[in-house]
């Protein structure tokens, strides 16, 4: 493929999101939801488009100290910045080298998500949608955190990535560490004013 038709093919993919952003309201009027579809590893998943405030692939990525591992660095978005975090490791996989696709999430604080490979979209009826316990044959993902149901399509089960719960997951990581380090902290100018006082 050269430059050009990828440029298209990325192009054309963009549309398809926007039109699908844009039909969301009417599809749930119908009793519908729209999903994008996502490959994470070997995996494919499910993120639903009214969780979603945008679609990127390619975008500079600066790396960034910190102490969460899954946290990939910042990126642009509409001049405001945002914290990148790699979904696969969010999800127990492996950390991927260079995630080209990312979603920014729908939400008071910019947050994106990146990943391996960008599927498509489409829209299922309710009936489709498989709910909680029964939507996961692995025991390990029943329980995890962002993961609560799955839907039938193209003959396989995709489980849905929950993106608020998941969001909401890395801010208690970031808080739980914000208050180890305040009370290490802490600990070590208590130490230091009891020496001082010997």
């Amino acid at each position: 493929m050269t430059l050009d038709q990828s440029n298209s093919a990325l192009l054309a993919l963009r549309r398809e999101f926007d039109a699908g952003f844009a039909e969301a309201p009417r599809s749930a009027n119908a009793a519908q939801e729209n999903l994008l579809a996502i490959r994470v590893g070997p995996d494919g998943y499910a993120l639903r488009i009214h969780d979603i405030g945008g679609l990127h692939v390619g975008k500079p990525i600066v790396p960034m100290p910190t102490p969460i591992t899954e946290l990939i660095g910042m990126a642009g978005f509409r001049g405001r910045a945002a914290p990148v975090y790699d979904l696969a490791g969010l999800l127990g996989y492996p950390l991927q080298s260079a995630p080209r696709w990312m979603v920014l999430a729908r939400g008071p604080e910019p947050v994106a998500l990146a990943f391996e490979k960008f599927e498509g979209r489409f829209s299922i009826d309710a009936h489709d949608l498989v709910k909680s316990a029964g939507a996961i044959s692995d025991p390990a993902m029943q329980n995890h955190v962002a993961v609560f149901d799955a839907v039938r399509h193209d003959g396989a089960l995709w489980p849905i990535i929950d993106i608020p719960s998941l969001i909401s997951h890395i801010q208690r990581r970031i808080t739980t560490h914000h208050a180890a380090q305040h009370a290490t902290q802490s600990g070590r100018k208590f130490d230091q004013g009891a020496f001082n006082d010997e």
